[in-house]
């Protein structure tokens, strides 16, 4: 069964921007006229705001965090899509040009199966992180943990297009969206070297076929995927055993694909003079040949 993986909502910080700079890039934004700004309110920066293109293309901004404290200088946050990055590189050229550095925050790591949601099983390694169910909708961890490592929702992705924007897909999609999200901030220059490890946190397997299954076994399966959350660890694992042949690699795919999908965003941030090496050394997405 194929499986593609990309990325979404990938955040990096501008770490010691001065707040004079800040200002004055931020009131030649508003005098330009070509975006749409708002404010958006929040308890952790001084200013946290919404830019948008006419296309729809984004920027989030958060800056100034009032932890940091003792000098004029503070950390940008910026989140968008990746592929978002590309439309403001004028912009970010500006801000990285006074930055003392640029690094790596967290990104959503996309898993996309043709398959339907009821053939796709996926459960977590760690026995407290529960899963809820809304909406179709499977949740392993709670709404406050949206942006902690590990924190992964699955879900119909082909009735999300549908209900959100009209497409309709010809066959069956489901999304596996995990958070990568490292326990320290990595240098941008340097993602080459870590890409997301999430078979640790993560098991999931494609069922293509459930009457191949004992039928106890099956339901097992089943009930561990919709919220079933009483089993020992005994029979978890006889489950992953039972469903070993057809599981995903979730490091393989997504090591595989690190280079692909971080090349151009980490162009468009870095500037068009960086060039981005893997721990071999070999050049990896310089910009001149992102298109």
């Amino acid at each position: 069964m194929e499986v593609t993986v990309s990325t979404d909502k990938l955040v990096v910080e501008y770490k010691d921007i001065p707040q004079w700079y800040f200002l004055r890039w931020y009131m030649g934004l508003l005098s330009g006229g070509k975006y749409q700004i708002q404010e958006t309110y929040g308890k952790l920066y001084c200013y946290q705001l919404h830019i948008e293109r006419n296309n729809g293309a984004y920027l989030h901004l958060f800056y100034r965090n009032p932890n940091e404290k003792g000098s004029s200088l503070y950390t940008l946050r910026i989140e968008t899509r990746p592929e978002y990055y590309e439309q403001f590189t004028d912009e970010l050229e500006d801000i990285r040009s006074k930055a003392s550095d640029v690094y790596f925050v967290n990104c959503d790591i996309a898993y996309d199966v043709l398959a339907p949601l009821d053939n796709v099983f996926v459960g977590s390694k760690d026995i407290r992180r529960e899963m809820n169910l809304y909406m179709g909708t499977r949740y392993f961890g709670e709404a406050h943990q949206r942006k902690q490592d590990g924190y992964c929702r699955v879900y119909d992705k082909q009735l999300g297009l549908w209900e959100r924007h009209r497409i309709r897909l010809a066959g069956e999609l489901t999304r596996i969206e995990i958070v990568y999200k490292p326990e320290s901030r990595i240098p941008l220059t340097d993602i080459a070297n870590h890409p997301p490890t999430q078979n640790r946190q993560y098991f999931a397997s494609i069922v293509e076929d459930w009457t191949v299954l004992p039928a106890k076994q099956a339901e097992r399966v089943r009930n561990w995927q919709v919220g079933e959350n009483t089993y020992t660890r005994y029979i978890r694992e006889k489950i992953k055993q039972l469903l070993a042949d057809s599981s995903i690699d979730f490091d393989q795919l997504a090591s595989e694909q690190w280079e692909a999908m971080l090349a151009k965003p980490c162009a468009a941030i870095l500037g068009r003079e960086t060039v981005l090496r893997d721990s071999t050394g070999m050049k990896w997405g310089s910009y001149p040949e992102v298109t």
